[in-house]
């Protein structure tokens, strides 16, 4: 059978407050061995599993969350991806209530001011293109994809499986819809995570 043994072990002084912190008894104390007595002759009784290992992880410093990517990497062989999922949201319909993050389009121009666009969505070219005369359209964009490319690694560091990214505009038909899908265009390339879209308020 293939196999791979992985490790873990920690300094003493981190395994002493462990122990106080927990409040758990160490098996080996039973024979009136002290803690540090019991956790030096531990090390002694698993140090042939430890020479078999494949893997050696100290666990001192890890967080839990750094501690759960290192295993997910050393057994899947590839790395941790979140799911991101990219939302667009009318404010007059209540807002996107489990975002994790939220930005409000309504500074852009909106669509629904032009007889000729109010019944498209922001899926459409002809509402696409009003949007793309206005530069602060594009500035807006730009920003929440720097913004997403710099931060979402550090989400996902932190162990995070899910993760909302809520895009507002007044219905939710145009603006909102129109940013939301440039976003999760340019996000697909530049990060490694699943990326889902869904617009609350169209069909």
């Amino acid at each position: 059978i293939d196999h791979k043994i992985l490790f873990l072990e920690a300094r003493n002084d981190i395994l002493l407050r462990r122990f106080s912190d927990t409040r758990r008894k160490h098996p080996l104390t039973r024979d009136k061995r002290t803690l540090s007595a019991a956790i030096q002759q531990e090390r002694e009784l698993l140090s042939p599993i430890r020479e078999a290992a494949s893997v050696i992880i100290d666990t001192s410093n890890r967080t839990l969350h750094q501690l759960r990517r290192q295993v997910h990497d050393e057994v899947a062989g590839v790395k941790l991806a979140m799911q991101i999922e990219i939302k667009s949201f009318g404010y007059k319909h209540g807002i996107a209530e489990d975002a994790d993050l939220v930005f409000d389009a309504r500074c852009l121009p909106n669509p629904y001011w032009q007889p000729e666009l109010r019944s498209l969505t922001g899926v459409d070219q002809q509402v696409q293109d009003f949007l793309l005369q206005d530069t602060r359209t594009s500035r807006f964009i730009e920003q929440l994809v720097g913004f997403a490319q710099e931060w979402i690694p550090n989400f996902r560091t932190e162990g995070r499986a899910y993760l909302t990214i809520a895009i507002g505009c007044t219905g939710g038909q145009h603006r909102s819809v129109f940013v939301a899908e440039q976003l999760a265009s340019r996000l697909g390339g530049l990060v490694e995570d699943d990326i889902l879209i869904r617009h609350r308020e169209l069909p």
